[in-house]
């Protein structure tokens, strides 16, 4: 890799067009080595686009949110990044909330649609009957609740309120939907 035509434009494109602080970029290039040898036309400026135009993560949090995650740009747009923003859209999460919530957590454009975020959501539409629509405000609210264990963190959380606690399911739900 060629210092002057290759990492010093990739560096740049990264700090001035995205946002990441310069002050971060060793730290960014040291959690994800590989975005060195990404190309800027073919892999970064594409990705970059979808995730301000269609995911709709805001210009001001981009460089922040690339920062604590910057495998998000390493990626497949088609195969991985799209999927996700999909998927929330269809559980009713509103448009103008999907991009602030993935930049908050962009570790989710990463998730497994299949693997990981449904069977996050069928937890809590089976074991609360908690409605979509209550689900995407959870979301919404607590964006990291998708990145959280269903057997190590979620449902020892929810015996708590209802085996302890003793609280009802529907007393469990409500609290779950109002404190996610």
């Amino acid at each position: 890799l060629n210092v002057s035509s290759n990492l010093r434009p990739k560096v740049n494109y990264l700090t001035e067009e995205v946002g990441i602080p310069k002050s971060e970029i060793g730290k960014v290039v040291g959690r994800y080595p590989s975005i060195l040898g990404l190309s800027t036309e073919g892999n970064l400026k594409p990705t970059v686009r979808f995730l301000e135009f269609v995911a709709g993560i805001p210009r001001d949090r981009l460089g922040e949110s690339l920062s604590r995650y910057p495998t998000v740009l390493g990626h497949s747009v088609e195969t991985s990044l799209r999927p996700t923003v999909t998927f929330l859209r269809k559980m009713g999460v509103p448009r103008e909330e999907i991009g602030p919530i993935l930049g908050k957590c962009p570790m989710l454009l990463t998730s497994s649609v299949s693997d990981n975020l449904a069977p996050k959501v069928l937890f809590f539409w089976t074991s609360l009957r908690i409605p979509r629509l209550a689900v995407a405000g959870m979301m919404s609210k607590y964006p990291s609740l998708l990145a959280l264990n269903v057997a190590n963190t979620i449902r020892p959380k929810i015996a708590l309120l209802t085996d302890t606690l003793n609280l009802t399911i529907a007393e469990a739900r409500e609290t779950v939907i109002r404190n996610p």
